[in-house]
């Protein structure tokens, strides 16, 4: 508020060596006034509005989940919007761009790597808590290039679980456009890969100029390797309208039987379907089925784990 309203007073400053020396600790365990910049953020990409609503949010939530749960509602989500943030925080001092990114990033200091790897070892196996960003810094003498890729665990309720629970990831940097997933360049390419991709999400900048963002981590499918979209899902969250897009290896147009059981095993939802195709919004066609979230008979389901099981000629995909 001090900033909103007296802006020529500049106090959060002194506190926000602490959060740029440490942004790989969680939300729930920064001092608040250190991380006065993401409100700041907040506001600059989406107004006042969504700092009262998740005000309105706290008294039956946690602060982190209202944060969670204010961006599902303004048709965004937190692993996108983290990254972003992440994206901001590292233009910053003599890095800042002019009109660009934070108003005042001149007088912001530098972010502190979490990792700092030398190439040519390119595989990082690292750990992230929940509400991080972790900036990995890859210095490269033959190309004499730096490369920063900015790692996001944005997972709300496993740090308002446990903020200090790890999480594992694995980042892999390669010399050449090719053989990594992402492209990044036309010398580099990297490959990223969690256990739950819907909570992540990775940027790279390259010699101080951003070269990939991305909304979200998504596994390329190769095989019969399938995921569910959004996940968490939300009856609030409108990023798809009608409710969860789930992949597997299969045609548009194949028949297929769906079902979804509860983790007591009880069958919450039945249907014979065709597969169809969606874009996911990094901007990747996938094929599945859309699915409402809602039982047979169309009423909403409670909070929990569901699992699905679709039968698509003799495979089954769980």
């Amino acid at each position: 508020m001090e900033e909103f309203v007296y802006d020529d007073v500049n106090d959060y400053y002194a506190y926000m060596n602490s959060y740029f020396n440490n942004t790989d600790i969680a939300f729930p365990r920064q001092n608040g006034y250190n991380i006065a910049i993401w409100n700041i953020y907040i506001i600059d990409n989406f107004g006042f509005g969504i700092l009262k609503r998740q005000w309105e949010l706290i008294p039956s939530i946690a602060a982190i989940l209202s944060i969670n749960q204010s961006l599902n509602e303004a048709n965004t989500y937190f692993p996108r919007e983290l990254n972003k943030f992440g994206i901001w925080t590292f233009f910053t001092s003599y890095r800042r761009i002019p009109g660009k990114y934070f108003e005042e990033a001149v007088s912001y200091p530098i972010v502190i790597p979490k990792f700092n790897v030398q190439f040519p070892s390119s595989l990082l196996n690292g750990q992230a808590n929940p509400t991080t960003n972790n900036f990995v810094r890859f210095n490269i003498p033959s190309n004499n290039d730096t490369l920063v890729a900015i790692i996001t665990n944005a997972d709300a309720f496993a740090a308002n679980d446990n903020s200090n629970q790890l999480f594992n990831f694995q980042y892999t940097l390669y010399s050449d456009p090719y053989t990594g997933q992402r492209e990044l360049t036309e010398k580099y390419s990297s490959t990223f890969s969690v256990s739950n991709p819907g909570f992540w999400s990775v940027s790279e900048i390259l010699n101080n100029v951003l070269v990939r963002q991305d909304t979200s981590q998504y596994p390329i499918i190769t095989s019969n390797e399938s995921f569910a979209f959004p996940n968490p899902f939300s009856y609030l969250n409108s990023i798809y309208s009608d409710g969860i897009f789930i992949s597997f290896f299969a045609t548009v147009g194949d028949e297929l039987d769906f079902n979804v059981y509860s983790i007591g095993l009880e069958k919450v939802y039945t249907s014979n379907m065709r597969a169809t195709q969606r874009q996911t919004p990094n901007g990747t066609n996938y094929v599945g089925v859309n699915w409402n979230g809602l039982d047979n008979n169309s009423n909403k389901l409670a909070t929990g784990v569901y699992i699905f099981v679709i039968k698509h000629g003799e495979e089954v995909v769980k």
